[in-house]
């Protein structure tokens, strides 16, 4: 997940065809700088939030995993359309999608001198895997074989897990020093194009040795090195000594500065005092005056949501969920808030995926203010409506808890958390009052990923304790699907799912807004909705 995603992207093409049986993930990437030859140089000043959690692939968070993918070199990166090529991988071969070879590319080195090898993911991956490590990224992983006997689930009535029966996840195999197997514990033909999602990194032998210590600096493979590191403040690189591949990045440096105001880090853009920023609210109708020669507007891949506790009384009625989706006037909202900038929100997928299906929530996801005061009038509801937010989007969930008084009559209160570490700790310790606001980023181009994370039984971030059987069976088959439509017709089914559910409540799909500095060459934003660091570059 990567809680709190805020971004947004242009169209995402991803050719699943090249994820089908007996394919590897792809080749090279189109253009790149030979032999890691930078360019014009200089240090990039971006702004993005930094949390207190370390900056490691076993951390699940958007902006972490942003720092991240200038610092490793992932077995897959994707161009900027968002279609897979192999980086560190040499090839990803299966004939089953079930199991899967990979092969690594020879002479790739963590910035600290030891080479990366199938150890190197082997290793990592059964830590991220293994319950007592409490892993953020565990259940990611629970896509390979064994992974029940290293992170057995409780029991019903229980919050405890039962020991674990097993260190290691029997399908994972190393084949020789640069070459391991994977073997999944269902069919899944996109297995590869998940690959250059942060969480599936390699590591070096110096974070087994002494994690606490690695972690105060993170060593990776990839084309910058961490030169110092303030959690919750700022993150500064430089560029990797003899990184001589494809993806060597221009600028000298990059200094990710955290702002806890998003229109301060815009205003620092307009000074000169920063090269990027994201577009806040309160500029997207001038932005573009603002910074005519040096902005984009791009189709976005994220959505902002509301996870509803199931696990308060209040919220447990399917009626009180639905009522709350049709009291609320996205369409009103976003244009008085988001013009130009946001989409309501019809679903759980991005219109900018392949697959989307329009109105895949069908009337529940509509604003039908009537039929909200019927359901709500069945249901057994006490108490206040309290949303859970971030303080940059009070603004947006003041009038959505407006929106369901004026529909509902049921007094609504918005509770703003102001920094990301303690609304992380609401969300994962179960105490959110009511419906807490989320954000979600794609962390790999699929249906898969807008929705396998937030909905699935013990989901990275299903915060709301949902569990559908009919939703996982519908996944499994959409897994399992070698085409592409026949898959999608299978997520949207799942999709459909949610709608009579309604654990999340879908708001809007976001666009991608960005500013930066005239002195940055190569700023452009990709599918994710922000901008390829490795392109850019300062020129004055």
């Amino acid at each position: 997940m990567h809680t709190s995603r805020l971004t947004a992207g242009v169209t995402a093409l991803v050719a699943l065809a090249l994820l089908a049986t007996g394919c590897s993930s792809g080749d090279e990437p189109p253009g790149g700088t030979e032999g890691g030859a930078g360019g014009a140089g200089g240090t990039l000043r971006i702004s993005n939030a930094i949390t207190t959690d370390p900056i490691i692939p076993m951390t699940v968070d958007t902006a972490t995993t942003r720092v991240m993918d200038m610092v490793w070199t992932g077995l897959v990166r994707y161009d900027d359309k968002l279609a897979p090529y192999n980086a560190n991988a040499e090839s990803i071969k299966t004939t089953d999608a079930t199991t899967f070879t990979i092969t690594l590319k020879k002479d790739y080195t963590f910035s600290d001198g030891t080479p990366v090898d199938a150890d190197s993911y082997v290793d990592a991956w059964n830590y991220s895997a293994y319950g007592p490590n409490a892993a953020q990224s565990a259940s990611y992983f629970s896509l390979i074989k064994g992974y029940d006997a290293v992170n057995p689930a409780a029991a019903d009535g229980s919050s405890t897990p039962p020991a674990p029966t097993a260190k290691t996840l029997s399908g994972l195999k190393k084949l020789g020093d640069l070459e391991f197997s994977v073997t999944l514990t269902k069919p899944m033909a996109s297995f590869p194009s998940i690959l250059g999602y942060s969480i599936f990194y390699p590591m070096p032998k110096a974070f087994f040795d002494d994690p606490k210590t690695y972690e105060k600096l993170p060593v990776g493979n990839g084309p910058y090195t961490m030169k110092s590191l303030v959690p919750g403040q700022e993150v500064d690189l430089v560029k990797t000594p003899g990184y001589n591949h494809e993806d060597a990045g221009k600028a000298d440096g990059i200094n990710f500065i955290s702002f806890s105001e998003d229109t301060a880090a815009y205003t620092a853009v307009q000074g000169d005092q920063l090269d990027y920023a994201p577009v806040p609210t309160a500029y997207l109708a001038t932005f573009q005056k603002d910074f005519p020669d040096t902005s984009a507007l791009v189709t976005g891949t994220s959505m902002m949501d509301m996870q509803v506790p199931l696990y308060q009384q209040k919220y447990a009625d399917p009626n009180v969920r639905i009522a709350l989706s049709m009291a609320i006037d996205r369409e009103s909202i976003v244009k008085a808030l988001l013009p130009g900038a946001a989409t309501p929100a019809d679903g759980w997928v991005s219109p900018a995926l392949p697959g989307y299906q329009k109105g895949a929530c069908g009337e529940n996801c509509s604003y039908n203010p009537e039929k909200a005061k019927e359901l709500w009038a069945k249901a057994s509801f006490s108490g206040d409506v309290v949303i859970t937010t971030l303080a940059p989007q009070a603004t947006l969930f003041t009038s959505v808890c407006q929106s369901i008084t004026d529909t509902l009559g049921v007094a609504c209160k918005v509770s703003n958390v102001a920094d990301r570490t303690t609304y992380k700790g609401i969300a994962q310790a179960f105490e959110a009052p009511g419906p807490i606001r989320w954000g979600w980023a794609i962390d790999y181009p699929t249906m898969e990923n807008m929705l396998v994370p937030r909905f699935t039984a013990g989901g990275s971030s299903n915060w709301m304790k949902y569990a559908s059987p009919q939703f996982q069976a519908l996944i499994d088959k959409a897994n399992a699907a070698t085409d592409p439509a026949q898959a999608a017709t299978q997520f949207n089914a799942a999709q459909a799912v949610l709608g009579k559910d309604m654990p999340d409540v879908p708001i809007y799909f976001q666009q991608g807004a960005a500013v930066w500095s005239e002195g940055t060459e190569g700023m452009a934003l990709t599918g994710f909705g922000w901008p390829d660091l490795l392109k850019a570059h300062k020129t004055a």
